[in-house]
């Protein structure tokens, strides 16, 4: 008599046996490296994300806190045929950051933190394991000096850079991307590279712009300073449900004109709230000078408004939301954000039209079912970032004047991972997305509408043109001669075909 397997089952059997021989090999580097395995009490907690509607399972999780750990780590991947999902922050909107499946590698680069600073060539070399608020803080320290990152505290800066990276320092100084001079990688091979306009400069191109080739270990950045690093302004203002549509379209037309000094965001959300909050880089006394376009086409005064004149890590530490005014807490950021979150973006070249503020009102003039919020935020982008050649990196988006982020909420800080889904809080961003995306499509007379890839939406229809545009050709030809075998990968990470 023949036994006969299951299929399932021999996959099964299989797939324990990589996982037991990765574990074995990850084991052996030890010399301050550290492996958690899904035996261990912290596991569970480990293994998630900053988004608790994930919960893949890796095969493994590795923390080294040298780069020869790392070289040694996709070796051993590459002997089992496992793939690997570095881990900067864990912020990733579609889970992406645990591998976006079970049984990947997930090799968590938080313990490579460290900041290296030159003051006579005004760069620093930063560890890809930096979060952003303590990485602000490091930099005012050695030298009062600023990096155009995000405001979310606890956001890596590594997927941050790699992608884009848009902040409230964006309209003066770029993106986070732009700031890089050189990136050290592993590489599937398992060696180090470097990447520069000299060197492996292809390389250095779609690394500007797009992940999924290496893992990161550091980048080579080059330090701003502010005008005044003692003295800039943060502001926001606050206005009624009955003025939203009039600040909006002020917004509109004063946007694009407005110095490269001051960049801004209004959030504008379903429970009637809409701020307009911003950093002008210098003193309080000119913003009304600054703003004075704006306030005037708006009509009418803001029932609300704090504007402080402060440091610029003090305006930096106010816009991460965290629960302290002392900056040296930034060292140590605790996320303020739900456990549970939708998010997608669409990008604008040309201001909002009256139906595309018509489509907002709608879906902004109520709460979903389930949620515990639902809101949009208006960056103002333009300035620098647009001065920046559209061929000079694989970051395409030059020519946008505002970006929309979409985000729906449910589940408290305490909520525990893995709960269900909250349909009607998908129902109401997906529609609100398809119906701006239909306006869109409609006004400018395209099929793809372009989206910001640091908001990533499994559900984006045509994401390589959305996120890449005609750089994805050139991505995918990188992406063959660096990572041919696709180690590094995730549902929309760059492919090799």
């Amino acid at each position: 008599m023949r036994l006969v397997v299951p299929l399932s089952l021999v996959c099964l059997l299989a797939h324990h046996a990589h996982s037991a021989s990765l574990i074995q090999c990850l084991s052996g580097i030890q010399d301050g490296s550290k492996v958690i395995v899904p035996s261990d009490p912290v596991y569970p907690k480990a293994s998630l994300g900053q988004d608790y509607r994930f919960t893949y399972k890796p095969a493994a999780i590795f923390i080294p806190t040298k780069e020869k750990h790392i070289q040694t780590a996709v070796i051993c991947a590459n002997a089992n045929n496992v793939t690997i999902a570095p881990r900067s922050g864990g912020h990733s909107y579609e889970g992406y950051s645990q591998g976006g499946k079970n049984g990947a590698l997930l090799v968590d680069l938080y313990k490579l933190d460290s900041v290296s600073v030159d003051k006579n060539a005004r760069t620093a070399v930063v560890g890809t394991g930096n979060l952003l608020a303590p990485l602000y803080y490091k930099l005012w320290t050695a030298g009062k000096y600023a990096f155009p990152g995000g405001t979310c505290p606890t956001v890596g800066v590594g997927g941050l850079t790699l992608h884009g990276g848009y902040g409230l320092l964006g309209r003066k100084y770029g993106v986070a991307a732009d700031q890089v001079l050189e990136i050290t990688m592993v590489s599937a091979k398992g060696d180090t590279l470097v990447a520069n306009k000299n060197q492996s400069s292809d390389l250095f191109w779609a690394l500007r712009g797009a992940g999924s080739f290496g893992i990161i270990t550091s980048f080579k950045i080059a330090l701003q300073t502010v005008p005044n690093p003692d003295v800039v302004t943060s502001f926001t203002y606050d206005w009624p449900a009955s003025q939203h549509s009039a600040v909006l379209a002020a917004y509109n037309t004063w946007g694009p004109k407005a110095t490269n000094d001051v960049t801004t965001e209004l959030n504008w959300d379903s429970a009637g709230s809409l701020e307009l909050q911003g950093l002008y880089l210098g003193p309080k006394s000119n913003l009304n000078g600054i703003l004075k376009g704006f306030m005037d086409a708006v009509g009418s005064k803001p029932s609300a408004s704090d504007v402080r004149q402060q440091s610029l890590i003090d305006a930096l530490l106010r816009f991460t939301w965290m629960d302290t005014t002392n900056p040296a807490d930034m060292l140590h950021p605790v996320a303020q954000d739900a456990k549970y979150m939708k998010g997608n973006s669409l990008l604008y070249s040309a201001p909002f039209s009256g139906q595309t503020i018509q489509i907002m009102n709608k879906y902004l003039s109520s709460v979903p079912s389930g949620s515990t919020g639902a809101y949009i935020i208006v960056d103002l982008w333009g300035g620098q970032v647009n001065n920046v050649p559209i061929s000079e990196t694989a970051f395409i988006h030059r020519n946008e004047l505002f970006g929309i982020e979409i985000v729906v909420e449910w589940g408290n800080m305490n909520a525990p991972p893995g709960k269900p889904d909250c349909p009607a809080c998908l129902t109401w961003i997906n529609n609100f997305y398809g119906d701006l995306a239909t306006q869109y499509r409609k006004e400018y007379k395209i099929n793809t509408v372009p989206a910001y890839q640091n908001y990533i939406d499994k559900g984006l229809p045509n994401w390589q043109q959305a996120y890449y545009g005609a750089a994805y050709d050139r991505l995918k030809q990188v992406k063959r001669q660096y990572d041919p075998s696709n180690r590094f990968q995730f549902p929309q990470s760059i492919p090799l075909n």
